[in-house]
């Protein structure tokens, strides 16, 4: 998932780019092979987080990017139980009923994949996640859609057709750059400041990352 984050007085950002089920122990190994985030790595600060509980992904992400944990979110996995019906249910955006961090500071943003990520969020620029479903709307605003064009989803990966596998895990991939490089590229342009700062006197980007100041400081990393 792809999440940056900027103020109205800020040039530069905070740009995340989050790989799902990727131990650092796998980065650590293939490194050499990964040099663009390595040198993103090497440039900026990073280590060892600890997962949430349950470490589950939409759990996991929503929890980061709130700061509240999951029982407080009430969110505990990919499905949830209806009780009225005793059914279950996938969970959806309509579920996380939290505000994000970039939301709560009025903060301009564009955010690619972030479960629980269906539906849209009506805020800055959204691309929706790989929980949803097929034919329904998967970006805010509306239009965005037909600007990005061709866009996949998931892939079926548990198969044992691993290079038909892999050429959908390629096009999917590229897709997905291509769409980011548009947005950051073009999508800035269309952002204002959210008309709901939801509290007057909202902090300043200054306050939250510095403005005009790197969000990461090299020869810092948080190891534990």
């Amino acid at each position: 998932m792809l999440i940056y984050v900027t103020h109205l007085c800020a040039v530069a950002g905070v740009f995340v780019l989050a790989l799902d089920g990727m131990p650092v122990e796998a980065f650590e190994r293939l490194r050499d092979s990964l040099p663009n985030i390595a040198e993103v790595a090497s440039r900026g600060s990073w280590g060892v987080m600890r997962a949430v509980d349950p470490p589950i992904t939409v759990p996991a992400w929503a929890s980061m990017f709130t700061g509240r944990d999951p029982g407080e979110l009430g969110i505990y996995g990919f499905r949830h139980l209806d009780r009225s019906s005793r059914r279950g249910y996938v969970v959806t955006s309509r579920d996380l009923r939290e505000r994000y961090v970039w939301e709560r500071r009025g903060l301009r943003s564009i955010v690619i994949g972030l479960p629980p990520g269906y539906p849209p969020r009506p805020y800055g620029l959204w691309v929706s996640d790989f929980l949803t479903p097929a034919g329904r709307p998967w970006t805010y605003p509306p239009e965005l859609a037909s600007e990005i064009g061709r866009y996949v989803f998931d892939i079926e990966y548990r198969t044992d057709r691993k290079e038909e596998a892999f050429k959908a895990l390629v096009e999917m991939t590229e897709l997905r750059f291509r769409a980011a490089e548009r947005l950051l590229e073009e999508g800035l342009g269309r952002l204002r400041a959210p008309r709901d700062r939801h509290r007057q006197g909202a902090s300043p980007v200054s306050e939250v990352l510095g403005c005009g100041a790197s969000a990461v400081r090299p020869g810092q990393p948080p190891r534990g």
